[in-house]
């Protein structure tokens, strides 16, 4: 790899590092050899207390003690970086978040020590688990609110579709009333025919007993009774007949009515459906937003 000079000298380098930058030594054994100023502060310590002290001790217990520790130093002495994220434990026991590069010392193609140059995260990560736990609040206030919706709209659901049912059969019933109300008009149409027939027969039979004289006077009798009693017929017909009409009226009218409704239910619950749908997808969503959240946090 080649390098062009800008008139900066590696001193000039080292010291704007170890100036700016944490920095602290490790050898073999992961005791600390070195550490400057920015790192001891960052970790609450004063430098001479870390000289000497041995990695495991900035760890906490159950970092340090899980296999993954020792595969962590093993990589290291074999020669490999590491960059990421670490959590480190301040001389207080509080967190401190370090954005961590670890490079193997190679002397002679051998690792004897390790380096490290570190940036204190603390503060970003914090304000990342804040956003990660003021997500996860939401997701779960949103996850709560999506079921109670939901079971309310699937019982909603099972009611609208009962009423359809029930209004489809009231539907059928109103079609069945009609139905029988038209053939009562007809009947009624028949019987009033019947009855002008009558009357007629009855007027005709009345004209022969007057001309009969004394010996028709007894039919005369019999077909003014026929007479009166097919008009009394007549006049109920007639009120059967106007009867019938209103209510032959009123079925149409609430046949319409029910079909309409049972119209809007049916739209109503397809509507309600594709609402469920939508909180579905919405849910999806907000999920998917809290994994990423998770993903940028552990980043």
């Amino acid at each position: 790899m080649t390098y062009v000079s800008s008139g900066i000298n590696s001193q000039d380098l080292t010291e704007a590092i170890f100036a700016n930058l944490a920095v602290i030594q490790f050898d073999m054994t992961k005791k600390i050899v070195f550490v400057n100023h920015t790192f001891a502060q960052t970790m609450d310590y004063r430098e001479a207390e870390l000289i000497g002290m041995n990695h495991a001790n900035l760890c906490f217990s159950e970092y340090a003690n899980a296999p993954e520790y020792r595969q962590f130093w093993a990589s290291l002495k074999g020669g490999n970086c590491f960059k990421g994220i670490v959590q480190r434990r301040k001389k207080n026991g509080d967190i401190a978040w370090i954005d961590a590069t670890y490079m193997p010392i190679l002397s002679e193609g051998q690792v004897t020590g390790v380096f490290k140059i570190a940036i204190d995260v603390t503060e970003k990560q914090n304000q990342l688990k804040h956003v990660e736990s003021s997500l996860k609040d939401t997701v779960d206030y949103l996850h709560d609110n999506y079921k109670a919706r939901t079971d309310h709209i699937n019982s909603m659901l099972v009611t609208i579709k009962q009423i359809e049912k029930d209004l489809q059969e009231n539907f059928e019933n109103i079609k069945v009333l009609i139905a029988n109300a038209q053939s009562i008009s007809t009947i009624t149409k028949t019987i009033n025919h019947i009855a002008s027939q009558t009357n007629l027969l009855a007027l005709n039979a009345a004209i022969e007993a007057a001309h009969a004289g004394p010996y028709g006077k007894g039919f005369n009798v019999v077909a003014s009774e026929v007479r009166k009693l097919s008009n009394e017929v007549t006049k109920s017909i007639n009120e059967v007949k106007d009867t019938t009409s209103y209510i032959l009226k009123n079925l149409d009218q609430h046949a319409v009515g029910t079909e309409q409704i049972h119209v809007n239910m049916k739209q109503t619950t397809e509507e309600l459906g594709g609402l469920t749908d939508e909180f579905q997808l919405l849910m999806a969503k907000v999920e998917e937003l809290d994994e990423i959240s998770k993903i940028i946090v552990n980043q």
